[in-house]
């Protein structure tokens, strides 16, 4: 990948040309050539920074991912909801999907219908932290949870999910 070496010349040196799907977030509203807004409850962009209030605003990626794939997602929590936000992941349906879900009292992740505890390990109170979700092969998602301020890896674990032309999901859990 030539994405930010400078002496790589366009077109290698776009991320556009690089990633299947890369959002900075760079515009004055969610890029909907990019993403599907289920609900735009909630949901604004400036900075560089998508920002939600809400937990019934959700997008999804214009694109259906399928494995192998990997999701870096970079956030900070400024103030948790109530019932919680996914972070990262990819979904279909409530039967068909995997997502790490920031939690008051204890984050979760979903695996297609299931919900399953992993105790309190996304950072909260404005920390910033990188959830990675891997999708190496037909049965196995990776995540991993760093906690940025820290340098610490919070959680990571293997488990057994297929990801299948699903969506990067952010927002509603």
């Amino acid at each position: 990948a030539y994405y930010g070496y400078a002496t790589a010349g366009s077109p290698k040196s776009n991320k556009m040309n690089v990633y299947l799907f890369r959002d900075d977030f760079d515009g004055a509203a969610i890029d909907r050539t990019k993403w599907i807004v289920d609900n735009a409850t909630g949901w604004t962009v400036g900075t560089g920074e998508l920002r939600g209030t809400s937990t019934t605003g959700r997008i999804r990626s214009q694109v259906p991912m399928t494995q192998p794939v990997v999701q870096v997602v970079k956030a900070r929590t400024v103030t948790l909801p109530t019932n919680g936000v996914q972070v990262a992941g990819f979904w279909t349906s409530t039967t068909d999907a995997f997502g790490l879900l920031q939690h008051p009292t204890n984050d979760y992740y979903r695996n297609n219908g299931a919900w399953t505890n992993i105790t309190d390990v996304i950072p909260q109170r404005n920390a910033n932290f990188r959830i990675t979700v891997e999708a190496r092969n037909s049965t196995q998602v990776y995540y991993k949870i760093e906690n940025l301020d820290t340098t610490t890896v919070t959680k990571q674990e293997t488990i057994t999910n297929t990801v299948s032309s699903e969506r990067l999901t952010l927002g509603k859990r």
